[in-house]
């Protein structure tokens, strides 16, 4: 298993990395937030909590194996977000009992996986205070590798995530040519610069905002400044 957790924090684009691996190993992604198993989980059939824990936790193992063996790879990865719910040191206080159930019933799920040779599932989690994950965890056989995502480094790198996200959302640059436009997004850039992925779009949606209050088809500097000023001084 991995551990993904930001240098800056929160918002750095881990979950988006995590898509980034899969698509280029070529494996299928399932997406489950520890969270959800904060209290017992009333969708399963069961008179006990943990049993019906254990049956969601074995379901969804079984989901993957599915796809991994379907996979011309044999491979699929689970994606874990707020890992911390599942594996903090109980000293911290973060994960219920029905979280520790969870983690521990996949645990063993795990380890049965790695007796079957004809497939592999590879677990990721997501963590905001790698800090706080308890020391049994980050160890051979289960957790024992971590990454780092850092904000995107470099004028460039940050325009292109911008340049991505206005396509994506079909927003419009005011410059009247190609190298006006580069011009707005350099500026963007340079004022969101050492910020993460989150950050980064969420300034951009701000400022799209802003433009449509102003009754504006495109996003100028004025929009991209004021929209900062607004993000971090309110």
């Amino acid at each position: 298993g991995y551990i993904l957790y930001n240098a800056q924090g929160y918002g750095g684009g881990r979950t988006n990395c995590a898509k980034a691996i899969a698509g280029e190993a070529k494996i299928p992604m399932v997406c489950i937030n520890a969270a959800d198993f904060a209290i017992r989980d009333l969708d399963t059939v069961g008179t006990n909590p943990m049993e019906a824990i254990d049956v969601k936790i074995k379901k969804l193992v079984d989901t993957i194996k599915t796809q991994a063996k379907a996979n011309s790879n044999k491979t699929a990865m689970l994606y874990i977000q707020n890992f911390d719910n599942f594996a903090s040191n109980p000293l911290y206080g973060i994960s219920s009992i029905y979280e520790q159930q969870a983690f521990s019933k996949l645990v063993k799920e795990m380890k049965k996986s790695r007796e079957d040779n004809s497939y592999n599932i590879i677990v990721m989690g997501s963590s905001d205070m790698p800090e706080t994950i308890n020391e049994n965890v980050l160890r051979p056989g289960l957790f024992m590798d971590d990454l780092i995502i850092y904000p995107p480094a470099g004028v460039n790198n940050v325009m292109e995530i911008a340049k991505k996200h206005i396509a994506k959302k079909g927003y419009k640059l005011s410059g009247q040519t190609e190298d006006e436009n580069n011009k707005i997004l350099k500026h963007f850039a340079n004022v969101i610069m050492g910020s993460g992925y989150v950050d980064i779009v969420d300034l951009l949606d701000r400022a799209n905002l802003l433009a449509k209050k102003a009754n504006k088809n495109a996003i100028s500097i004025a929009e991209i400044n004021e929209a900062y000023l607004i993000k971090t001084a309110g």
